[in-house]
């Protein structure tokens, strides 16, 4: 049996399906914003962050409060104030399409 990285069973056909699925994002998140989701799901800090986005560490707090302003917009209520990076962390390794890089569009961040 083959095991993907969330543990999903990729043998079979439904494995095929499931490996070369491709869903379109859930969240109105900017190119930027899920390069800096895409960069915290693999484990970078939040200065190595922001050396692979060039951004310094203060535009990085503002970024950090764009994207909770978007999770708390997409599910009101759900994040508490001092839980909600870890339930972000949880979120992105469960939906790791919501980050994956995706081709910026003309004029956008």
């Amino acid at each position: 049996m083959s095991i993907d990285a969330q543990g999903a069973d990729l043998s079979g056909d439904a494995g095929m399906i499931r490996l070369f699925a491709s869903t379109k994002p859930r969240l109105p998140l900017t190119h930027r914003q899920r390069r800096i989701l895409f960069h915290f799901r693999a484990g970078c800090s939040d200065a190595e962050i922001a050396e692979h986005v060039f951004l310094s560490p203060k535009s990085m707090k503002t970024y950090w409060d764009r994207i909770y302003d978007v999770f708390d917009q997409a599910a009101p209520g759900m994040f508490d104030r001092d839980g909600r990076r870890k339930a972000i962390e949880r979120f992105v390794r469960t939906y790791p399409e919501e980050v994956w890089p995706i081709e910026r569009k003309k004029g956008a961040s």
